[in-house]
């Protein structure tokens, strides 16, 4: 009976946290193990800025007692961190905490260390990293690829039936999961991290157990954009319209460039990723036993730079439609496509619709062969 009141309760004090973003967050500081005036002046409390992708500062607390409890209005559901000042010098720092609506106790010990302590940061405290962790059975099959769950709503794997069971296994232990702590915002935080390893299909159904996150955390409308985009990627869906320039200045829509060809790979880049590079070499090598009037590469650059795409574009060498994308990494077209990780591609057809994505060298030379646009196998 006792067990029941206290989940009762439970579940009540945590409902109450999602009312709304801004809420007045109670804090009680104890500094009294290592409390000497002299030592500790104030804390200066910063907040991580989803906007700015910084942290910044949100205010200062000075400190003149030993123990100290204040409220602080401040938007909820978000990593956080203090700073222990003396001096305008800073003494330590804590590790970054949720700030929820509940109270937070901070202690700050002999040794330095900084304990956070509520009930929404003891849950990140115990799973850390171990929440959502891919099973070692699944990575070490050399047939893994985060890409074997994009093709399809669901899970979708080929040619390896016992790889497809553990992978669906892993996805329903991960529903599983959250449904068990599904009030908790870490298991939203480390089921954005993981949005690469899993189907649509699964990220919906975790999405539906969290929906009481809609409308105060960013990772969950990150998350939720993030699946509307692969949802509406998938094989058989048309590749949505996309924008770039060439080296002049000349505005392109890559529908248009791709409609006189039977397949088309419009191959996402950048200077800095070195395994881009490496694959375009691959590209180079092949495309020159290809049947070009039934096969090209549209290479649409994400560098924020343009000097460092122009640069790179002359050191490898690349001969065919080369263009850019404005706004590098952070522009609307790679949040348009939930582009996360580089290389990106997709292969489509002559009226856009994606055959496939995310194509390794091997993977594209043996469907070109199968169609028979390749005219001899390249070394």
């Amino acid at each position: 009976m006792k067990f029941i009141i206290f989940s009762l309760s439970l579940f009540c004090f945590l409902v109450s946290c999602f009312d709304s973003r801004s809420q007045q967050v109670i804090f009680e500081v104890d500094t009294h193990e290592v409390f000497n005036p002299k030592s500790i002046s104030k804390l200066s409390f910063y907040k991580y800025d989803h906007n700015l992708l910084r942290n910044v500062f949100i205010k200062d607390v000075p400190l003149n007692v030993p123990q100290k409890r204040f409220k602080m209005e401040i938007d909820t559901f978000m990593k956080c961190f203090v700073k222990y000042v003396r001096n305008d010098s800073i003494i330590t720092e804590s590790s970054s905490f949720y700030c929820t609506n509940e109270s937070i106790k901070i202690t700050v010990l002999q040794n330095g260390y900084v304990n956070i302590n509520s009930l929404q940061n003891k849950f990140k405290e115990i799973n850390e990293f171990l929440l959502f962790a891919i099973p070692n059975s699944i990575v070490k099959e050399s047939s893994f690829s985060l890409s074997i769950f994009k093709e399809q709503y669901e899970t979708v794997i080929k040619n390896n039936y016992l790889l497809k069971m553990k992978v669906i296994e892993y996805e329903r232990k991960i529903i599983e999961t959250v449904k068990r702590n599904k009030f908790y915002y870490h298991t939203l935080v480390e089921l954005e991290k993981i949005q690469d390893n899993i189907s649509a299909k699964t990220i919906d159904t975790c999405l539906k157990v969290l929906r009481h996150f809609k409308n105060v955390t960013f990772e969950y409308k990150r998350l939720f954009n993030y699946n509307e985009s692969l949802k509406s990627l998938i094989t058989g869906k048309s590749l949505k319209q996309i924008f770039a320039k060439d080296a002049s200045g000349n505005t392109y829509l890559i529908d248009s460039l791709a409609s006189d060809k039977e397949l088309i790979l419009v191959d996402f880049w950048a200077s800095w990723c070195v395994p881009c590079r490496v694959q375009m070499k691959q590209f180079k090598e092949m495309l020159v036993s290809v049947d070009t009037s039934k096969f090209s590469i549209i290479s649409l650059n994400v560098d924020e730079n343009i000097s460092d795409w122009i640069s790179a574009s002359i050191k490898d060498s690349i001969h065919w439609k080369n263009l850019h994308v404005s706004g590098g990494f952070k522009s609307e077209v790679i949040k348009l496509l939930g582009i996360t990780f580089l290389p990106k591609n997709f292969l489509i057809d002559a009226n856009g619709v994606i055959i496939k994505k995310d194509v390794t060298f091997q993977e594209l030379h043996d469907f070109l062969s199968h169609k028979s646009i390749i005219f001899k196998k390249v070394l």
